[in-house]
């Protein structure tokens, strides 16, 4: 079975729950540059291992045609999937992947029952249910049938296995939110105190930052 690999930090308190929606660091994205020693090169051909794809980094960050790296394991996608709704909706697997399993700022979708992710997406159409960034503004605009046809996708993909070091700690590498709004340690070294935070790094920044479909 193929496996992901992270690391979670976790502060030495327990949360709050005053916050229904959720505390504002499991919302992360990119709000600072990012580190020198991290920029990649947009002009720079890039692939995976076992995949035939090559790709520069604006086409794999591309909103609205992500790189599906594995076609081959994956079958017919969607088109609101693949490619979402230009300019509205941007293609599902881009935060999500096209397997399913999604990054720590974005849910897992691998496996969940189809009638719960269509109601997830009646809830953020209705305003039940809130997303700091895109999810309520996205539901407004597919129909019925193309979010039928996404939860079915993502239903039927088998949830990867999930291989996590737990280190619970007050002090963590300084950190800095990257591609695909995931957070990286900082190149430049130092430290931060973690407080309530938990957090989530990639065992390989590289292929995180390239979308593996299981990074």
């Amino acid at each position: 079975m193929r496996t992901i690999s992270t690391l979670s930090l976790l502060g030495l308190f327990a949360v709050s729950s005053a916050n229904a929606q959720g505390p504002d660091w499991a919302y992360q994205s990119v709000t600072g540059e990012i580190p020198a020693a991290h920029r990649a090169d947009p002009n720079v051909q890039r692939t995976i291992p076992g995949s035939e794809l090559s790709l520069t980094m604006p086409e794999i960050d591309a909103l609205y045609s992500p790189p599906n790296w594995f076609p081959e394991q994956t079958g017919p996608v969607p088109e609101i999937v693949a490619t979402g709704k230009e300019p509205d909706v941007q293609a599902c697997a881009r935060c999500h992947s096209f397997s399913g399993m999604g990054h720590p700022e974005s849910s897992g979708l691998a496996g969940l029952p189809a009638n719960y992710i269509i109601q997830q997406m009646a809830d953020f159409k209705s305003g039940a249910r809130t997303d700091r960034f895109w999810m309520n503004d996205f539901a407004q605009h597919v129909t019925d049938e193309e979010v039928r046809v996404a939860a079915e996708y993502f239903s039927s993909r088998e949830p990867v296995k999930v291989v996590v070091d737990v280190v619970e700690t007050e002090t963590i590498p300084r950190v800095y939110v990257g591609s695909g709004r995931m957070l990286f340690e900082h190149p430049d070294g130092g430290t931060e105190p973690l407080g309530y935070r938990i957090i989530e790094l990639p065992e390989d920044r590289s292929l995180a930052t390239i979308r593996h479909p299981t990074s």
